[in-house]
């Protein structure tokens, strides 16, 4: 869905959205959501007892 709204604005943008009975709100989100998981940030910290219990992680840079 996201390959098919990339490069689209307004009108067509909208029209898309409409057909597929979604709102833009959800492809932002959808769009936050990718560009975090491709940077391999994490939406939410790790609780300490789970930092814990994974142990040390290698660092990616």
């Amino acid at each position: 869905m996201l390959a098919a709204a990339q490069g689209l604005i307004g009108e067509e943008l909208g029209a898309l959205l409409r057909r597929e009975g979604l709102h833009e709100a959800q492809m932002k989100e959808w769009l936050q959501a990718a560009a975090g998981a491709l940077s391999g940030a994490s939406a939410e910290p790790l609780p300490a007892k789970e930092r814990e219990r994974l142990g040390p992680q290698p660092r990616s840079e």
